[in-house]
């Protein structure tokens, strides 16, 4: 069973799961998939998918460092912060660009942000943006966030296209509504591309548009793309095992290792990842184990 990562440019009018439908075509059935991070129907960009075993090292990049192009309108906001919402208020407030990057330069790096009512964060077990949709009105808790990097990449006078480095959990949309607040207006996300998810990248990426069948020639092309699941992790420490700490893990038993703690380690023999799981006073604990069927 073939097992690793690809990396897909989602295509702009399509659902992240509409488009891992359409993947899951190129592969035999019952072959699991999965991907790290939805991304919104009207943004594009990098959408990593993950194949067979590697769908259990998907927290491992879903909590990596991603990095965003988007594009802010301002005096206009919309019930969704971006192009596909109703709009419900509007400003003459239109900011400078010297202003906007006066103000993103004093925004620290961590942040407490509020996500779209619209959005797939659960409230009693259902997505906000469902509630929302059935005429519920839903209260969303703050989380922290963090902004490494945020830039100003064009402006005309009434756009400005920004791109930005960011945590897990950020959600661009939310990011603009807060921006045009600090600035004194409204505003929504006209345009939004994923450049980067941990190694990941836009240019590294396989285009699928968005009425592409999967034939032929496109089951080769996605074939041949596919990423061992040790290269997407190479960030993560590793535990390099003997023959007899490969037979601890397929049993699921912990080892000795000689490393700190860590909330992610993977185990590797001479040529994958066996395991993944966690180092806890020297002693690795697998959490997810690829050998024997495990």
């Amino acid at each position: 069973m073939l097992s690793g990562w690809l990396c897909i440019n989602k295509p702009e009018g399509v659902t992240s799961a509409q488009l891992l439908n359409r993947i899951k075509r190129a592969f035999p059935r019952k072959t699991k998939l999965g991907h790290a991070g939805t991304l919104d129907k009207f943004a594009c960009g990098v959408l990593p998918v993950a194949i067979g075993k590697a769908t259990k090292t998907i927290p491992a990049v879903v909590d990596a460092e991603k990095t965003y192009t988007f594009r802010v309108l301002w005096g206009t906001q919309t019930s969704t912060d971006d192009r596909d919402g109703e709009i419900i208020a509007t400003s003459d407030v239109i900011p400078t660009i010297d202003f906007i990057r006066s103000t993103i330069q004093h925004m620290g790096v961590t942040m407490q942000q509020v996500p779209p009512s619209y959005s797939a964060v659960k409230i009693d077990g259902k997505r906000a943006s469902d509630r929302m949709r059935k005429g519920e009105v839903v209260e969303i808790q703050p989380r922290e966030i963090k902004i490494f990097d945020l830039q100003v990449i064009d402006h005309t006078h009434l756009e400005t296209t920004f791109q930005v480095r960011c945590s897990k959990g950020t959600y661009v949309r939310a990011l603009a509504r807060d921006i045009a607040q600090i600035l004194g207006t409204v505003a929504h996300v006209t345009y939004l591309r994923r450049d980067r998810v941990g190694r990941f990248t836009l240019d590294k990426s396989i285009l699928l548009e968005k009425e592409q069948q999967i034939d032929d020639n496109a089951r080769e092309k996605i074939a041949s793309a596919i990423i061992p699941i040790r290269t997407v992790l190479d960030d993560i420490p590793a535990v390099s095992c003997t023959e007899s700490a490969i037979a601890c893990i397929s049993k699921g038993q912990s080892i000795p290792v000689s490393l700190p703690d860590f909330d992610m380690v993977f185990a590797i023999d001479d040529t994958d990842v066996i395991a993944t799981g966690f180092v806890k006073d020297q002693v690795f604990y697998p959490k997810n184990v690829f050998i024997n069927g495990v």
